[in-house]
Order: C-alpha cells, then sequence, then structure tokens
C-alpha cells in the first residue's frame, strides 16, 4: 500500500504539476510577464502571485531533476542509497517504488511466460 501511495504522489508530482500550470496558463514567461508588469503598475499582490508560480515551475524541476538523478544512480549495479537531503529521500523512494513495480512485472511476466 505504501508503494502505490509512494508511486500515486511521486506521478501526481511530476506529471499534474506541470499539467495544471499549463491547463490554467501559468506558463514560466506568463508568470515573468505578469511580475514585471505588475511592478510597473505597482501591484503588489499580482507580484506575489507570479513569484509564487515560479516557485511553483522551480520546485517542480528540482524535484524532476532529483528523480532523473536517483534513477540512474540506481540504475543496476550502482546502487548508493546515501542521501543528503529530503528531496532526494522523496525522489529516491519514488524511483525505488517505481523500479520495485517494474521488476515485480517483468518478473510476472517472465512466470507466465514458462
Amino acid at each position: 500500500m505504501k508503494k502505490i501511495a509512494t508511486l500515486g504522489s511521486g506521478l501526481s508530482f511530476l506529471i499534474g504539476v506541470p499539467i495544471l500550470l499549463v491547463v490554467f496558463r501559468l506558463t514560466v514567461s506568463r508568470a515573468l510577464r505578469l511580475i514585471v508588469d505588475s511592478a510597473q503598475l505597482r501591484d503588489s499582490a499580482q507580484v506575489i502571485f507570479g513569484i509564487a508560480v515560479l516557485v511553483l515551475w522551480f520546485a517542480w524541476l528540482w524535484g524532476a531533476t532529483a528523480v532523473m538523478i536517483d534513477v540512474f544512480r540506481t540504475w543496476g549495479n550502482r546502487r548508493s542509497l546515501a542521501v543528503a537531503s529530503i528531496s532526494h529521500r522523496a525522489s529516491l523512494l519514488f524511483v525505488v517504488a517505481l523500479w520495485s513495480v517494474f521488476l515485480l512485472s517483468e518478473q510476472q511476466q517472465r512466470q507466465q511466460n514458462k
């Protein structure tokens, strides 16, 4: 059950965050334009909103990069599971759950083929 929750939260973060931001037309370029335009108009609420959108994009980029690093770090025999930060712990947990699902499905397919 923990594996399913980890996969669900990891996939919803990796796929859901950018999809929701794009659906609501909150791209990086629009956020930057919003910040610049709102700063010229001295609308602090819109500036803060634009900064929050940028923070969401950078958090997603950081998390996606951490997942990619952990995928390559745990690939094959290079199983260095020493982590130094919380983001790497979360991404490593997601990657390990992802590998276990792939390995289990591969093992089940081998057993069905025999």
